[in-house]
């Protein structure tokens, strides 16, 4: 039997996470926050204070998950080294740099997909609104 590698678990975690959200499932905070190592009031700020839309696209062969958040987005900089292992904004104890990485491999080798990254800028609710988003691209069979 083959050993699962950290890019199995990491594709196999997305997928649940994806089925949970298309099924209309919530998350649970405190189960994100001790996953993905971070405190739970990081979890909290991000599903509370910021904005994060998520629409699903399927077009003749191609399916698209589109992430959008109001973050304030990637300066220029950053946003050519995000796919980078061990590349981080965050320190040391908050952040390894290893999910984006991870991430784009799993998406790009496993799923034969892409990934892009553009910053938005958005009303939502009356407000005017900046962030990022991540455009994943996968072929259907049908």
């Amino acid at each position: 039997m083959a050993k699962n590698t950290e890019h199995d678990k990491i594709a196999v975690r997305l997928t649940q996470i994806l089925l949970k959200l298309n099924q209309g499932d919530k998350l649970d905070p405190r189960e994100l926050a001790q996953e993905f190592q971070v405190t739970l009031r990081t979890i909290q700020r991000d599903l509370l204070e910021r904005f994060a839309y998520l629409p699903l696209k399927k077009e003749n062969n191609l399916f698209q998950i589109i992430i959008t958040d109001s973050a304030g987005g990637i300066s220029k900089e950053n946003k050519a080294k995000i796919f980078e292992p061990y590349f981080t904004t965050k320190h040391q104890s908050s952040g390894k740099g290893l999910s984006l990485a991870l991430t784009y491999k799993v998406i790009t080798e496993y799923h034969d997909g892409k990934i892009e990254v553009q910053n938005e800028e958005f009303i939502y609710e009356n407000k005017n609104l900046s962030g990022v988003s991540f455009i994943f691209t996968f072929k259907t069979d049908e």
